[in-house]
């Protein structure tokens, strides 16, 4: 069975016990005396009870007072219930005038909240774009090893080529000058036609030395040129893993610049819910106590989240 709320007849009935014994009528003291309701409830019910109290005639006895003392309770009474009017009319203008300060307070911290959830979005926009940047800047990187890699490589292999092409020349040389030994000794024992058989192997292999050393020259300029390319690619990858290093930083602070934004968002969310719940409980009697707490607590809150934000 779902439970039946608290009826106004019960609420006024509570109220009437109370004022009787001279105890100022409140939420929590009807709350207390009943057992039960929601204070919005009571809040609701007391209100009107109040209103109806006010409207409501009083009668002093007078039938046995004389028209004099008669008179005399009547003008003051009067004279009261204007005191009192008065006093009622400023009161509720107090709590306008409070009423309005907190609802110029509530709309100022709902445009700071505002700004606040404008920050964070671009917070997160920023961070996503920069995950995105710092795995470009990863597949970049991991590129450049395996082309570094790859050149490393080659640099080895050429090496390996030219060593094994400078000592096959070198034993080509020797099989050279050794025949070339031997056709001087034959020809200074042999005719014209030998000895210009030895001119024509001499220049041929002048010709050949010619063309070994130019091959030897650029087997060293392509080493030469492997190595400053190597020297390079090792330079872009340092320079590629300082601005990875500078990026997951950037990317760090970011991430705790959101996380504090959210949390002053949220301290400021419960700020406002609280705000709401004083100005829908102000009462003329809290007067000048309401906006000081009020006020305080604002500045409290603003001084938290500017703490935060730095």
């Amino acid at each position: 069975m779902a439970k039946i709320g608290v009826t106004y007849e019960e609420v006024a009935e509570a109220a009437d016990h109370l004022y009787e014994q001279r105890l100022t009528v409140t939420v929590d003291r009807v709350r207390e005396e009943l057992g039960r309701g929601s204070k919005t409830t009571l809040v609701r019910h007391i209100q009107r009870w109040r209103e109806e109290r006010q409207a409501r005639p009083v009668h002093f006895g007078t039938e046995n007072l004389s028209p004099e003392l008669s008179g005399m309770m009547a003008t003051l009474w009067r004279k009261a219930g204007e005191e009192a009017e008065e006093k009622l009319k400023s009161a509720q203008a107090q709590v306008a005038q409070e009423r309005a300060k907190l609802e110029e307070e509530r709309r100022q911290l709902d445009a700071y909240a505002r700004a606040l959830k404008e920050q964070l979005a671009e917070s997160r926009e920023r961070e996503a774009r920069l995950t995105e940047q710092l795995a470009d800047m990863r597949h970049v990187h991991s590129q450049l090893d395996a082309e570094n890699s790859y050149l490393k490589d080659a640099l080895a292999e050429a090496e390996s080529q030219f060593k094994v092409s400078e000592l096959a020349r070198s034993k080509e040389r020797t099989v050279l000058e050794e025949r070339l030994h031997g056709l001087e000794e034959e020809g200074r024992n042999q005719s014209r036609q030998h000895r210009q058989e030895m001119a024509e192997f001499h220049r041929q292999y002048l010709a050949n030395e010619s063309r070994w050393m130019q091959d030897i020259d650029q087997g060293r300029q392509q080493i030469k040129k492997l190595e400053r390319v190597n020297a390079d690619q090792a330079k872009r990858i340092t320079e590629q893993q300082e601005q990875a290093a500078a990026q997951t930083a950037t990317l760090r602070a970011e991430s705790e610049s959101r996380i504090a934004v959210e949390r002053a968002l949220a301290a400021l969310t419960t700020e406002l819910q609280g705000l709401c719940i004083a100005v829908r409980e102000v009462k003329p009697r809290m007067g000048g106590s309401v906006r000081s707490q009020v006020a305080a607590a604002l500045r409290h809150g603003r001084g938290a989240t500017k703490r935060t934000m730095r």
